[in-house]
C-alpha cells in the first residue's frame, strides 16, 4: 500500500534532526525547534521554524533561546566525592559537578563519565588517587586543560600518552569540538596518582553526547525508570525487557535498538529517531512521541493508549496488534 507523503510538519522535523545528527546544530536548538514544532499550525510556520536554524550563525535563533542561568545560580561551588577503598562511580544517571570537583581515591577503581554530567562553563575537576585505575570519559564539545602526573604507572589523555616512572602531562589542551565550540565549557583537570593508570578518554562526537553509551546501558540492571539520556546515541542497543518509565529520550539516535517488551510508560520520546526500532510487545502507554521517526519500525503487539502520535513518521512501520486506547496512529496535518 501507497504510504502517505510526509506533512510539512514531518518534513521540518527530518530536517532538524538531520541538522542535528550530522552536528550542525546543538541539542538547545534542536529541542527548542522541535517544541516550536509542536505549536505550529501552519505550513508556513513549519518552513518559518527551518529558516530560524538557517540563520543561526547569525543569532536569530539564539534570540528567542531562553538564556542559560548563571553558573553561581544552578550550579554548587565545591562537590566532593571520596572512597577508602572499593570502586567509585558516576556513569549511569545524571550528576552534577560543581564549580570545583574534588575526587578522592585510596585504593581502587575509579570511572568518571562526564557526558552524564551538567558542567558548569567554567570547571575545575581535581582527581587523586593512590593506587589503582582511573577512567575519565569526556565529551569532544568542551574544552579540556589537562594536568597529569602519576609516579609509577602510565598517564593517557585524549590521545597523549606517557608510561613508566615519574611521568607528567603538563598543560595540554583539547579545543572543543562542534558548531558550539566558540560558547563550549571549559573544564580543567588535574589528575596525580601514585601506582596504576590515569586515562581520560574522548567520547562522543559533535551533536551527539553520549555516543557509545547503548552497549554500557544493554549490560546494566532492568530499571532505569526515569533516566535522562536526552540526545544519546544508542544506535543498536539492545533494551528489551528494561523499565524506562518516564525516561526522557528526547532527540535520541535510538536507531536499530531492540525494546521488545519494554516499560516506555510516560516516556518523552519528542522528536527521537526510532527508525527499524523493534517495538514488539513495548507498553508506551501515554508516551511522548510527537516528531518521532518509526520508519520501518516494529509495533507488533505495543501499547500506544493515550500516546502523542503527533507528526510522527510511520513509513514503513509495522503495526499489525498495536493496541491504542484512541484512534489508530496516523499522521495529522498542521491545522
Amino acid at each position: 500500500m501507497q504510504q502517505p507523503a510526509l506533512t510539512p510538519q514531518q518534513e521540518a522535523i527530518r530536517e532538524i534532526r538531520a541538522r542535528y545528527e550530522q552536528g550542525n546544530i546543538s541539542f538547545d536548538h534542536f529541542e527548542y525547534a522541535l517544541n516550536a514544532l509542536i505549536q505550529a499550525q501552519t505550513p508556513e510556520e513549519c518552513r518559518g521554524i527551518v529558516q530560524e536554524l538557517s540563520t543561526l550563525k547569525n543569532t536569530a535563533l539564539d534570540a528567542l533561546t531562553p538564556p542559560t542561568a548563571p553558573a553561581s545560580v544552578s550550579m554548587p561551588r565545591q562537590v566532593q566525592l571520596i572512597t577508602v577503598l572499593g570502586e567509585l562511580k558516576r556513569m549511569r544517571r545524571p550528576w552534577k559537578m560543581g564549580q570545583r570537583t574534588r575526587v578522592l581515591m585510596g585504593i581502587g577503581s575509579l570511572k568518571l563519565d562526564l557526558r552524564m554530567a551538567t558542567i558548569p562553563p567554567q570547571a575545575l575537576l581535581e582527581v587523586y588517587s593512590l593506587i589503582g585505575e582511573a577512567k575519565i570519559y569526556v565529551p569532544r564539545n568542551i574544552h579540556v586543560t589537562v594536568r597529569q602526573f602519576i609516579l609509577i604507572g602510565e598517564n593517557k589523555a585524549l590521545g597523549e600518552e606517557r608510561n613508566g616512572i615519574f611521568s607528567m602531562l603538563e598543560e595540554e589542551e583539547f579545543p572543543a569540538e562542534g558548531p558550539d565550540a566558540a560558547s563550549a565549557p571549559h573544564l580543567t583537570i588535574h589528575q596525580m596518582m601514585l601506582i596504576g593508570s590515569a586515562q581520560i578518554i574522548p567520547s562522543g562526537g559533535p551533536g551527539t553526547l553520549f555516543s557509545g553509551l547503548g552497549a554500557r546501558l544493554s549490560g546494566l540492571g532492568e530499571d532505569l525508570q526515569g533516566i535522562d539520556l536526552r540526545g544519546a546515541n544508542l544506535e543498536g542497543a539492545d533494551l528489551s525487557g528494561k523499565n524506562l518509565e518516564g525516561a526522557k529520550l528526547i532527540g535520541a539516535n535510538l536507531r536499530g535498538v531492540d525494546f521488545h517488551g519494554a516499560n516506555l510508560r510516560k516516556a518523552n520520546l519528542l522528536g527521537a529517531n526510532l527508525e527499524e526500532a523493534n517495538l514488539s510487545g513495548a507498553d508506551l502507554t501515554q508516551a511522548k512521541l510527537f516528531g518521532v521517526n518509526l520508519n520501518g519500525a516494529n509495533l507488533t503487539g505495543a501499547s500506544l493508549g493515550g500516546a502523542n502520535l503527533r507528526g510522527t513518521n510511520l513509513e514503513g512501520a509495522i503495526a499489525f496488534g498495536a493496541q491504542s486506547a484512541s484512534a489508530p496512529p496516523s499522521l495529522p496535518q498542521p491545522r
